[in-house]
C-alpha cells in the first residue's frame, strides 16, 4: 500500500490565497463572465489564487517532498502585500493558442522573491519553462474561444479591480484525480506552526 502512495500520480500547486472576503469578490466577477459569456467559472476547480508552480500531473513523492521544502522556507519569510489592479489577457499558453482573461497583479520586490524561491524548488519538475513571470489572477478561461475573448475585451475596457490582500500564507495543494477535492496545506510565513489543511473545491 506504501509503495502504491509513493508512485501515485497527482494534480501540483503552490499559490497565494486571497482572503474569504476578495476571494468571493473574485470568483463574483469570474460567475459574471460565465454567465455572459457562455464559458465555465474559473472558480469550479480551484478557489481564486495567484498561482507560483502548477503540475496536473507529478508524483506524490515528488510532490511532498517539495512541499516539506517550502514548509521550511516559509518560517523565513515574513507577510507582504499583494496589489491587483485591472484586467489583462493571454492569447498562447504552453505553446498553443489559448484565451485566458485576468486580474493583473502588480511585481514587487517580496513576490518576485517567492517566486524565486518557490522556482528553485520547484524547476526540476516543471514541465513547461516560461521566459518571465507575469503574476495574475485567472478570471475566464475554461470554455473560452475568440470570440468571447474578444467580447470580454470590447465590454470591459478600461474596467478597474483595484484590491489587495495580505500574502501571509504559502498554500500547497494536491489533487489525487479529476473527481477529488483539492487538498491544501498552508504554511505560515514567519511562523514554526504546524501547517494547516483543509479541503477547497471553490471560493467560501
Amino acid at each position: 500500500m506504501r509503495t502504491e502512495l509513493i508512485s501515485m500520480d497527482v494534480a501540483f500547486i503552490v499559490a497565494l490565497l486571497p482572503d474569504g472576503r476578495l476571494s468571493r469578490e473574485i470568483a463574483a466577477l469570474s460567475d459574471r463572465m460565465a454567465k455572459e459569456y457562455g464559458i465555465r467559472a474559473t472558480h469550479v476547480k480551484l478557489p481564486p489564487h495567484l498561482s507560483l508552480f502548477f503540475r496536473d500531473r507529478m508524483r506524490a513523492a515528488d510532490a511532498k517532498r517539495v512541499s516539506k521544502l517550502l514548509e521550511s522556507d516559509c518560517m523565513k519569510l515574513t507577510p507582504f502585500t499583494v496589489g491587483m489592479d485591472g484586467i489583462g489577457y493571454f492569447t498562447k499558453a504552453h505553446g498553443r493558442t489559448e484565451y485566458t482573461v485576468y486580474l493583473r497583479v502588480g511585481i514587487d520586490s517580496e513576490l518576485l522573491e517567492l517566486h524565486r524561491l518557490v522556482d528553485s524548488r520547484t524547476r526540476a519538475y516543471a514541465k513547461v519553462r516560461f521566459k518571465a513571470f507575469v503574476p495574475h489572477v485567472t478570471v475566464a478561461h475554461d470554455g473560452l474561444d475568440k470570440t468571447g475573448f474578444l467580447a470580454i475585451n470590447r465590454d470591459y475596457e478600461g474596467f478597474r479591480f483595484r484590491r489587495s490582500f495580505e500574502a501571509k500564507v504559502l498554500s500547497v495543494g494536491v489533487q489525487k484525480d479529476d473527481a477529488s477535492q483539492w487538498r491544501f496545506k498552508e504554511f505560515d510565513f514567519s511562523a514554526r506552526s504546524a501547517p494547516r489543511t483543509s479541503a477547497r473545491t471553490r471560493a467560501l
